[in-house]
């Protein structure tokens, strides 16, 4: 994905599935997906890549 922070998260803001799967992992209750919580989630999925090498 080639965008910006902003395009990154309306991206993942409009997607009913993403939007259900961030409430779960920041525990919040259709709250508004912020910056930071993109940045640690995609800061998670790189840690699981490179934890095993």
């Amino acid at each position: 994905m080639d965008g910006s922070v902003t395009d990154i998260v309306q991206y993942v803001s409009s997607d009913k599935i993403y939007r259900s799967l961030f409430n779960k992992a920041f525990n919040t209750v259709d709250g508004p997906i912020s910056a930071e919580q993109v940045s640690n989630a995609l800061a998670s999925y790189i840690r699981g890549l490179t934890k095993n090498q």
